[in-house]
């Protein structure tokens, strides 16, 4: 496409000099001159489209110096506009590019090329810039209609710098009242140090795209369950990090109904096979083994020494087949675990796992005193699977189980001084795996560390606990 440039300029022999060094780079270019201002603005209106740049001349006969670039500055920021200036105005030439002017030449070191680039130039950075333009347009318009709340803040003071119009509608805030508040703001005070933690991490680029689940506070004072999602942005040359929120409290609620509904189906059929096994099979086992006791009374005194061993070592197994039933109905339903809670639990299945050769050690720091039954039986079994892997797997000689209320939450840990495992060969394992299920189910993170620098098996899950959390009534 032939270019289409419109020279503003009222002495003669500059104009000749320009047109010249024009044709001498582009024959098929263009060239519409005028010599005063009032000129210009008449052939710019009637063809301000088909301009494809402006030579703008700094001394006009009815317009010079800062009031022609101040009359001229609505035009040139749509056309991409040059300003033709002497060594005098050079400072004032410079100052035409605040404007928003797109360059500035000084008339005695002009030539073909230099002017031609100036041009070319010029055209191809205003067209990148409406471009540019129309792309943040995209942007804002998606950063302020998406349907959830968006915003931006500033790594070094925390100050929020932006927000969507789904953010003032789901926190009560105004875009002003958001712009005087800093992050920590919308977090409920038993949270702070929780993310205080977080953003470090978030200074030191040690985070990834989702930044887990957090509680949130609106203006009201209710508290959002809210799933994070951020990443590192420039904001008009601010480091800062934009922030998607998705707000699940909705659904943890309705998840929390299901897992209280399954929990009590699952209790009440836990109850009956508990029930089956203490009053149906461990009962008939019991009479099996009375009755082998009565019989052992009556036996010759000359009886074969090998049949008598072989009867001992079947009252021996229907005796610890007694105990097993027994064990079975203790974990299957620990009555310990409804009456008592989850410490006493823990602790009466200790008791019946220590030996001789097994120290198992309960250290309670948390000053959380119970959690709704719910979540205490996905607790209990998390520490029953971890005990069991320790049994089956680790040659350990002593356990220690800690839990400990910290700023996230509860963190429980499990550490036996065993010979340990390849974690990442084993991850995916039914153990392992059951581990991370019922930690995940409960919003927790899960650690498992193990090798000589941990000296056996170190299993550390942080649980969030939330104030609605503590306050769900027991089943």
């Amino acid at each position: 496409m032939a270019l289409n440039i419109l020279l503003i300029e009222d002495n003669q022999g500059d104009a000749f000099l320009i047109k010249e060094h024009l044709l001498e780079q582009d024959l098929s270019l263009s060239l519409d001159h005028c010599t005063t201002y009032s000129e210009s603005i008449k052939r710019i209106r009637e063809n301000k489209t088909d301009y494809s740049a402006i030579l703008l001349d700094l001394h006009l006969s009815d317009a010079f110096g800062n009031t022609l670039l101040e009359s001229m500055t609505g035009i040139a920021s749509e056309i991409p506009t040059i300003v033709l200036t002497g060594y005098g105005d050079i400072n004032l030439a410079r100052k035409s590019l605040s404007y928003g002017y797109s360059d500035f030449l000084v008339k005695d070191e002009i030539n073909s090329e230099s002017l031609y680039k100036a041009i070319i130039f010029s055209i191809d950075r205003k067209r990148f810039n409406k471009e540019l333009e129309k792309l943040k347009t995209n942007y804002k318009h998606l950063f302020n209609f998406t349907p959830l709340p968006v915003w931006i803040y500033s790594k070094e003071t925390f100050r929020f710098l932006a927000v969507n119009n789904s953010a003032i509608a789901k926190y009560g805030y105004s875009e002003s009242e958001f712009k005087s508040m800093v992050i920590q703001d919308i977090r409920p005070k038993e949270q702070i140090a929780f993310l205080n933690n977080y953003l470090s991490n978030v200074l030191r680029g040690e985070v990834s795209a989702f930044a887990g689940t957090f509680v949130h506070k609106n203006k009201k004072g209710d508290h959002l369950i809210v799933e994070i999602y951020s990443s590192d942005v420039d904001y008009d040359g601010t480091l800062a990090r934009i922030v998607c929120v998705n707000d699940i409290t909705e659904k943890r609620k309705m998840q929390r109904e299901l897992q209280v509904n399954t929990f009590k189906v699952e209790k009440r059929e836990r109850e009956r096979i508990a029930m089956n096994l203490h009053n149906g099979l461990q009962q008939t086992i019991l009479s099996g083994f009375m009755s082998l006791q009565n019989a052992e009374k009556h036996l010759p005194k000359n009886v074969n020494p090998k049949f008598y061993l072989q009867f001992q070592k079947g009252v021996e197994a229907i005796k610890n087949a007694i105990d097993e039933a027994r064990n079975i109905s203790h974990s299957i339903m620990p009555v310990g675990l409804e009456n008592a809670g989850l410490l006493v639990a823990i602790g009466e299945m200790i008791e019946r796992l220590k030996t001789t050769n097994l120290d198992i050690v309960l250290n309670n720091d948390s000053t959380i005193k119970s959690f709704p039954l719910n979540i205490e039986i996905l607790l209990f079994r998390y520490v029953q699977e971890c005990l069991n892997n320790a049994l089956k797997h680790a040659k350990a000689t002593q356990i220690k189980i800690t839990l400990k209320e910290t700023d996230f939450g509860l963190q429980l840990e499990i550490h036996d001084n065993g010979i340990g495992f390849d974690v990442a060969e084993k991850i995916n394992s039914f153990g392992l795996h059951s581990l991370q299920t019922i930690i995940k189910s409960l919003d927790g993170e899960i650690e498992i560390l193990s090798g000589e620098e941990t000296k056996g098996t170190k299993i550390i899950a942080q649980v969030p606990m939330t104030s609605e959390d503590k306050l769900t009534p027991q089943l």
